[in-house]
C-alpha cells in the first residue's frame, strides 16, 4: 500500500513540476518578448537549475543571447546553447516534446533559429568589416553551408576591396592564389596580368620588353 502511495505521489510530483516548468518557460519566453532580459534570465536559471539537461531552457536560453537588444548578446554563446537544446530534445519523453511543441519549440525551430544565428553573427562580422570575426564564424558554424556561404563571400569581397586599393600585380597575384574560387578570382588574374606588364615594361624600352617576354611568355601581352 505504501509503495503504490509513493508511485502515485511521485506521478502527481512529476506532472506538478512538469507543468510548472513548461509555465516558467512559456513566461520566460514572453519576458523576452517584451524585452525584460533580467526577468527572462531568472526564470531561465531557474529551469535549468531544476534540470540541467532540459532542450527548452537551453532554447530559450539562446533567444535571450541572440537579441540584439540584450547587452551584451552573443551569437557564439546563442548558437552554444541551441546545441545543447538539440542534443537533450531526442531524450524527451513524448509527453515532455508535446508540452514544448506548444511552446514552439520543436527541432524544426531549433534548425531554423541555429540557422538565423549564424546568419546573424555574418551580418555582425561584416557590419564591424571584421575579417577574423568571419574566419570565427566559418568555423564555428561548418554546418551551415548558408552561414559559410555568406561569410565566404564577405572574406573574398573585402580582400578584393583591399587588392584594388594597392593596385599592384602581388596584390592581386595574392588574392587569386589565395582564394581560387572566390568569383573575383578572374578579375584578379586580369588584373594582375596588366599590372605585371605595366610594371615591369615602365622603362619603355626594347631590353624591358625582350626580358619580359622572354620570362612570361604564357602572358596575353
Amino acid at each position: 500500500m505504501k509503495f503504490l502511495i509513493a508511485i502515485i505521489l511521485s506521478l502527481f510530483h512529476a506532472g506538478f513540476f512538469s507543468i510548472t516548468h513548461a509555465d516558467d518557460l512559456e513566461k520566460a519566453l514572453r519576458s523576452l518578448k517584451q524585452k525584460d532580459f533580467d526577468s527572462a534570465k531568472q526564470l531561465i536559471d531557474q529551469a535549468i537549475g531544476r534540470n540541467s539537461f532540459d532542450p527548452g531552457a537551453y532554447y530559450v536560453l539562446s533567444i535571450y543571447y541572440s537579441d540584439p537588444d540584450n547587452r551584451p548578446h552573443d551569437y557564439f554563446k546563442a548558437y552554444d546553447y541551441l546545441i545543447l537544446a538539440e542534443k537533450y530534445y531526442s531524450t524527451l519523453t513524448t509527453r515532455e516534446a508535446n508540452q514544448l511543441q506548444k511552446l514552439g519549440i520543436t527541432p524544426m525551430e531549433i534548425q531554423r533559429q541555429k540557422k538565423q544565428i549564424g546568419l546573424h553573427a555574418v551580418q555582425q562580422a561584416i557590419q564591424a568589416k571584421d575579417l577574423a570575426a568571419a574566419d570565427r564564424v566559418i568555423a564555428r558554424f561548418a554546418t551551415l553551408p548558408d552561414v559559410v556561404q555568406k561569410a565566404t563571400e564577405f572574406k573574398h569581397e573585402a580582400a578584393f576591396d583591399e587588392a584594388n586599393r594597392a593596385n599592384t600585380y602581388q596584390a592581386f597575384q595574392n588574392f587569386f592564389v589565395k582564394y581560387p574560387q572566390a568569383k573575383q578570382a578572374e578579375e584578379a588574374r586580369e588584373k594582375y596580368e596588366q599590372l605585371l606588364f605595366k610594371s615591369l615594361t615602365a622603362d619603355n624600352n626594347w631590353q624591358a620588353y625582350e626580358n619580359f617576354y622572354k620570362n612570361y611568355p604564357q602572358s596575353p601581352y
